[in-house]
């Protein structure tokens, strides 16, 4: 595939086969180091069309940076890389977590937990970075501390954010939220948040067995339903 940057107009070739169709790539262009965007196409119709991944839309980075948040699609996962980056991340994709948390002894439990368990974490420096690496990047695990940002959980932006989001994107993200007033693996409370699994923060030094076991039975649940949506080409 051969696209072109819409600020300096400079030509990037891609291999067709390097590019995803189930998400959004944001390019850094070589030359001036805009952004070019490929959306990918959900229409089972247009990526039966031309390449095998289908005809990609291209977006300028000026058009993108209008969107609100609220326009910006949170069903297609988006990722903004280098042309370096892309090939490395095409190959070598690996799972993702981001840890929202302002106790650096929490982050160092939680990233060695998550290392453990095959997930390269990110750490959230506050909740606006949240808020932006969730927009634009996509995140398998995300663990949120209930007083992160804010000691009123009513305040704390990033469930707000993620509590209304599309079905679409948010059943392909575990969200466990962990605070002092929580009985680990309590469903109803979890259910309550609309997050996935709720941790008392005295069990953080067993993270690990209880993350492993959360995340196997969500999987659980949504195989058959996930696998019902890709063979009816929905997914």
């Amino acid at each position: 595939m051969e696209i072109t940057c819409q600020t300096c107009k400079s030509k990037l070739k891609i291999p067709d086969e390097k590019i995803p169709q189930d998400r959004n790539i944001n390019i850094i262009c070589p030359t001036c180091k805009g952004t070019v965007c490929i959306e990918a196409k959900t229409d089972q119709k247009e990526n039966q069309r031309g390449t095998d991944f289908g005809p990609q839309k291209l977006v300028s980075a000026v058009d993108h940076a209008k969107q609100t948040p609220s326009d910006i699609k949170t069903d297609i996962s988006t990722i903004e890389m280098s042309m370096e980056e892309l090939i490395d991340f095409i190959e070598e994709e690996e799972k993702r977590a981001l840890i929202c948390d302002d106790d650096k002894s929490h982050q160092d439990i939680l990233r060695l937990a998550l290392k453990e368990l095959g997930y390269r974490a990110a750490i959230g420096n506050d909740h606006k970075d949240v808020l932006e690496k969730i927009r634009f990047e996509h995140f398998d695990v995300i663990i949120l501390h209930d007083n992160f940002g804010s000691w009123l959980l009513s305040e704390n932006s990033v469930l707000n954010f993620i509590q209304p989001m599309a079905i679409a994107a948010r059943r392909d993200i575990f969200v466990t939220l962990i605070g002092n007033e929580y009985r680990t693996f309590d469903s109803m409370m979890a259910f309550s948040k609309s997050v996935n699994l709720v941790v008392k923060e005295d069990d953080l030094p067993t993270i690990k067995p209880i993350l492993k076991k959360a995340i196997s039975d969500n999987d659980k649940f949504y195989k058959i339903f996930k696998e019902t949506l890709s063979s009816s080409g929905k997914a």
